[in-house]
C-alpha cells in the first residue's frame, strides 16, 4: 500500500506534499529533519493522507495536489474534513468523565428499576400467602354457631369456633407459621417464604342490632395485615 500525504508546519503553517510506501516512518523522518525537502520546517502535523494501489498511483496523485486545482480541492477538502491530530489528553480525559458518569447514571437507573421489580414481586408473593389465610379465616368464621376461643370482649393469640357441618376449627401461631386445625391436627397455612408474627384474634361482642364479630390481625414479613367477619346466625 503506497499513501500520498500533506503535512502542515508548526513552524510556518505551510503545507508540504508527499508519497511513500510506509506512512508512520516518513512522518519520522520529516519531524527528526531528514528529510532534505522539509530539513528545519519541523515539527509538522498530519492533516491529510490517501491510500494508493501502486506507488505510480501516490506519486500521480501526489503531483496533482501540489497543482492549482489540486491546493484547491484540498483547501475545500480540509474544511470539511476533522483534524488528524486527535484528541488532547485534557479532552479524552473529559469525555472518559463524561462517558463514565453516563454509564454510573445508566447502571443506576438500571439498578432501581431491578431493585424495585424485585420488591414489586416479593410483595406480591407476600400478599398472595396473606390472601389465602385471610380466605381461610373468612371460610372458617362463615356459618358459625358459637365462639369458644377467645370469649366475648376479650383478645388472644389462639381462635376456637364451632363451624356448622364441620365442627371445631382453631387457628393459632406456632414459631413463624400461622396454623390450621380442623380435626386432623394443626398444618401450616402460610409457607416457609414468609414469617408470620403478632396473631392475635379480638371477640367483639354483639350490640345492638350488630351481631357479634371477630377480628383477626397478623403480620407476614413485616406486613400489616387485618380482618374482620361478622357473625351471622
Amino acid at each position: 500500500m503506497f499513501y500520498t500525504y500533506v503535512l502542515r508546519s508548526k513552524k510556518d503553517d505551510k503545507l508540504y506534499t508527499g508519497a511513500t510506501e510506509d506512512l508512520r516512518e516518513r512522518f519520522r523522518l520529516h519531524n527528526n529533519g531528514k528529510v532534505f525537502s522539509t530539513k528545519g520546517r519541523g515539527p509538522f502535523e498530519l492533516i491529510y493522507y490517501e491510500a494508493c494501489g501502486s506507488s505510480k498511483d501516490a506519486f500521480m496523485r501526489e503531483k496533482y495536489l501540489k497543482s492549482g486545482p489540486g491546493k484547491r480541492f484540498l483547501k475545500n477538502r480540509l474544511k470539511r474534513s476533522l483534524p488528524l491530530t486527535g484528541f488532547t489528553l485534557i479532552e479524552v480525559l473529559i469525555y472518559s468523565a463524561l462517558f463514565s458518569l453516563m454509564m454510573v447514571g445508566m447502571l443506576g437507573g438500571v439498578y432501581m428499576v431491578i431493585q424495585s421489580a424485585n420488591q414489586s414481586n416479593a410483595r406480591l408473593l407476600v400478599d398472595d400467602e396473606a390472601n389465602f389465610v385471610l380466605r381461610k379465616m373468612n371460610w372458617a368464621l362463615t356459618g358459625v354457631s358459637s365462639i369458644n376461643v377467645p370469649t366475648a370482649g376479650s383478645t388472644g393469640p389462639t381462635l376456637n369456633v364451632i363451624k356448622t357441618g364441620v365442627g371445631a376449627v382453631r387457628f393459632r401461631l406456632n414459631s413463624e407459621n400461622i396454623e390450621i386445625d380442623t380435626g386432623s391436627g394443626y398444618i401450616p397455612l402460610d409457607t416457609d417464604n414468609v414469617i408470620a408474627a403478632s396473631l392475635s384474634f379480638e371477640h367483639i361482642p354483639a350490640s345492638g342490632n350488630q351481631p357479634a364479630a371477630i377480628m383477626a390481625t397478623f403480620y407476614l414479613n413485616d406486613v400489616f395485615y387485618e380482618t374482620t367477619k361478622y357473625i351471622r346466625k
